[in-house]
């Protein structure tokens, strides 16, 4: 197919195509971060930037309850880290925008019901009085945590 000179020259330019492409690839992606051009493409950016290379977080907070029942097996992840249980029947949490809550329940042998119990004023994800189902052997999420500009 090819002589040992013709594959010399082919595997020359198959490198040099590659080192021009890789050059040009890393000289876009610098520029992106170094710009506001990557503004739009920067996706887990959270706070409220304050000064350069400073930002504001806005915390909120949650309270999750059974109303009728207790379990321990029942456990709140947030952002995949454990964050409690229901054995007292409540879980109060601090969050933040982005937050991805999620009950863990293994082994359910019947349905359970969490609500919201209360929820701060800056949270829109989560409303006072919203039932969760619980149910199997699964996780359910919960959301992610969004917040609006009103004050706590």
């Amino acid at each position: 197919m090819f002589i040992k000179n013709e594959l010399k020259h082919f595997y020359k330019i198959m490198f040099t195509v590659v080192l021009v492409f890789m050059s040009v690839m890393t000289v876009t992606s610098q520029l992106l971060l170094k710009t506001n051009l990557s503004r739009g493409y920067r996706r887990n950016e959270i706070g409220i930037p304050v000064s350069d290379g400073i930002k504001l977080y806005q915390e909120g907070t949650v309270v999750f309850s059974m109303k009728d029942d207790t379990d321990a097996d029942v456990r709140l992840l947030r952002n995949g880290v454990y964050a409690g249980n229901f054995a007292s029947g409540k879980i109060g949490i601090y969050v933040l925008e982005g937050d991805v809550l999620e009950f863990v329940h293994n082994g359910l042998k019947s349905k359970k019901t969490v609500y919201v119990d209360s929820v701060s004023a800056n949270i829109d994800s989560l409303q006072k009085g919203q039932a969760i189902y619980l149910y199997g052997h699964k996780m359910t999420n919960a959301g992610v945590v969004r917040m609006n500009e009103r004050a706590k």
